[in-house]
């Protein structure tokens, strides 16, 4: 296997992102200093997620390590009724994005943990944990997905 310096790194998370006119990419805090510090030890870092027309007061980090910080759009943030977009976009997108990722990290629980973990076929991907401990439901959920604890 590659050193982490050699591999890319793909990371989905809800956190919604704002790219501006002359290239700035603008994230809430506890998630861009995160992604600028893993850009560090790995090639290139991959954010999937959706992007907002407008910056909202949310999103008050500018990404300092943009050249190989990279974020992908599933399209804008929506309501329920455009679920069935969201899903159709959020597959598209990591279907053209998986050449170029090596491993991915998804944040859980999330409501698109599924189709994004169904739409990523390779190996290794792993799951970000926040909030509780998931319920014995949610873990086999996860064994039947193919994955597993360290």
């Amino acid at each position: 296997m590659k050193d982490a310096n050699e591999m890319c790194l793909g990371v989905h998370h809800h956190s919604l992102f704002h790219i501006e006119r002359n290239g700035g990419v603008f994230i809430v805090s506890f998630i861009g200093l995160w992604l600028d510090a893993l850009s560090h030890y790995w090639k290139e870092v991959i954010y999937i997620g959706h992007c907002t027309a407008v910056r909202t007061p949310e999103q008050d980090y500018r990404i300092s390590n943009i050249k190989n910080v990279r974020f992908i759009s599933a399209g804008g943030p929506g309501g329920i009724t455009t679920l069935g977009k969201r899903v159709a976009g959020m597959k598209r997108v990591l279907n053209a994005a998986a050449p170029d990722i090596d491993v991915l990290i998804v944040r859980s629980p999330t409501p698109r943990q599924a189709t994004v973990l169904d739409a990523f076929s390779k190996q290794f991907k792993a799951l970000y944990l926040v909030g509780e401990s998931p319920k014995v439901s949610w873990l086999d959920c996860f064994r039947e997905k193919g994955l597993r604890g360290l």
